[in-house]
């Protein structure tokens, strides 16, 4: 078959992320494909009739269609006209040290950070939460585990869950002691950064007391008098 040069286009589907403008190409003719982006997502290239499309020579004798594919980077949890981040997606954590929260996942406001949504993942050295100003509500521990000074917040206020954080970056925080045994009793008390106090002794018939930890799995044993830092 002889074809004579002749000009095409490619059309983008970009499913899910900005909108891209077509681009005309000729038969033979060489093409560079753009790169979209997608909040939340990272780009997993540009698929015709289920086969990947690289830069190269166009080859097609019409007009082609090009649809997006995407790897997601968190897993969430849509409510209305906004969503939860719940936390990563397999994608996420094998390949991010270091995460942005944007403001919006595929048109859903990010009002809120779930639950244990970050809980223990230690390899993430970076939590940039600073964009996110439609940010309303982290969860109980959604951060426990890593240390609070590397999470970068918004301006706008958040209300906080419990154990938010490892450290905490509060004026004001909150010491739970909870006794596991002898009706499993919290008592709670309230500590300034950076000041000294003495946790007290409970008394429990039966038991000997065996001091205070930090984890409900009684690995880390508080130090008596607690100095809170950060």
């Amino acid at each position: 078959v002889d074809f004579k040069e002749s000009d095409y286009t490619i059309s983008f589907d970009s499913n899910g992320g900005i909108s891209i403008n077509d681009l005309p190409v000729a038969y033979n003719g060489n093409f560079e494909l753009p790169i979209p982006v997608r909040a939340g997502y990272d780009f997993a290239g540009w698929y015709y009739n289920d086969n990947q499309i690289k830069n190269g020579i166009y080859t097609y004798a019409s007009n082609i269609n090009l649809v997006a594919h995407w790897n997601a980077i968190f897993t969430t949890q849509n409510n209305g006209n906004s969503c939860t981040i719940t936390g990563l997606t397999d994608y996420g954590k094998q390949n991010y040290s270091q995460v942005v929260i944007p403001n919006q996942i595929d048109n859903y406001n990010v009002t809120a950070i779930g639950d244990s949504a970050f809980y223990n993942n230690t390899s993430l050295n970076q939590i940039d939460l600073s964009q996110c100003l439609s940010l309303q509500s982290i969860g109980d521990y959604a951060f426990y585990g890593i240390e609070s000074d590397k999470i970068f917040l918004p301006a706008n206020e958040i209300v906080f869950g419990n154990n938010v954080y490892q450290n905490y970056p509060n004026t004001l925080v909150d010491v739970e002691k909870n006794i596991e045994e002898a009706g499993s009793i919290t008592i709670s008390q309230t500590n300034k950064v950076n000041a000294t106090s003495t946790l007290s002794v409970t008394v429990s018939e039966g038991y000997t007391f065996d001091g205070w930890y930090n984890d409900a799995d009684l690995l880390v044993s508080s130090n008596n008098p607690l100095t809170i830092t950060t």
